[in-house]
């Protein structure tokens, strides 16, 4: 049994549940010069990793749509990382090396949220803003609203600041909804932890058919039509 994940399979979504020192961010573009299935990617020394896809892209170039900083620096290839684009939101998650955040209202890597330090992490996405009946309204800010007139498969990272803690959380299903998707996090934040309240924060990520998920319990994306993908937010140590 894994002592520094827990894998939660939570009814037709996936949730991978580990501490934020244990997150790292890859570019599978940059190590690869192209984009990778997670399960065809591995390490330098040879271990496969477990994590989730992550930033939107543009399926025509790789070029990544979000904000992607690993120890300072946009994880690549180059400046890559570096912003959130148009409708790709304004939001980051990340990790200081003490607290775990998330901050709106971010567009590029300049952003003083942005951790500089090494073992530090930032992601982009769209915030859920779980606990704002406004939430819709919000999300068409700075979030493309087609997303929620869509189905799909979904990805996002939820949050614990108290506690420090990422769900890196998917499900494949290509049925879902935004509004789906985010009432089932708020629904397994109640019923799984027994909790509630702004402590818990979430992003959506990409979804469609980047949707994957691999470590030691599951491998899985969406059937039929899958696509590789750029960048992951992958697990330090998988044991």
């Amino acid at each position: 049994m894994a002592t520094n994940y827990t894998y939660i399979d939570y009814g037709g979504y996936h949730i991978i549940k580990t501490k934020a020192s244990n997150i790292y961010l890859i570019s599978l573009n940059r190590q690869y010069g192209e984009d990778k299935y997670i399960s065809d990617a591995r390490d330098a020394l040879g271990k496969p990793y477990y994590g989730m896809n992550a930033s939107f892209f543009n399926t025509s170039t790789s070029a990544l749509c979000n904000i992607a900083y690993q120890d300072g620096r946009p994880v690549g290839p180059d400046t890559q990382g570096s912003t959130n684009a148009d409708g790709c939101g304004a939001s980051i998650v990340c990790w200081d090396r003490s607290k775990l955040k998330l901050y709106d209202g971010v567009t590029s890597g300049s952003s003083s949220y942005i951790p500089t330090l090494r073992g530090t992490w930032a992601q982009g996405g769209i915030n859920l803003n779980l606990w704002d009946t406004n939430w819709v309204n919000k999300f068409k800010e700075h979030g493309d609203p087609d997303l929620l007139n869509g189905i799909s498969a979904r990805t996002g990272i939820l949050i614990n600041t108290n506690s420090n803690e990422v769900y890196l959380f998917m499900t494949p299903a290509i049925t879902q909804t935004v509004a789906n998707y985010r009432d089932a996090i708020k629904k397994y934040i109640d019923y799984f932890e027994n909790s509630s309240g702004t402590q818990w924060q979430a992003i959506l990520t990409d979804g469609g058919a980047s949707a994957q998920m691999v470590c030691a319990d599951v491998d899985v994306r969406v059937l039929l039509k899958s696509r590789p993908v750029p960048q992951i937010i992958a697990l330090k140590d998988t044991n």
